[in-house]
């Protein structure tokens, strides 16, 4: 099945400063893509990390903050599924 995964620009919840995180399909944050639509991430630039959760107790892939390591788990992406995108690139979830 064909759909968008959109590159966007949030605020790190700690520093404050700009980083890449990924969603496809609107709804669909890093912890569950599959490996290669978390390489194609990566080639535009996110920064995905097997991440500990403190507020979910959990270890999941998540967004890296690439200036002060924080991570961007799932608990913040329902604030960005509407974001303008600086990026949006056609990707098969098969």
């Amino acid at each position: 099945m064909k759909t968008t995964m959109k590159i966007i620009i949030a605020g790190c919840w700690n520093c404050k400063k700009d980083m890449k995180i990924a969603l496809v399909d609107n709804t669909m944050p890093v912890s569950r893509l599959n490996d290669n639509l978390l390489e194609i991430a990566r080639k535009h630039g996110v920064i995905i990390k097997y991440s500990f959760s403190k507020t979910m107790q959990e270890s999941y892939n998540a967004c890296i903050c690439s200036h002060c390591n924080s991570m961007f788990g799932d608990w913040f992406f329902p604030d960005y599924w509407y974001s303008e995108p600086v990026e949006s690139i056609d990707v098969d979830l098969d």
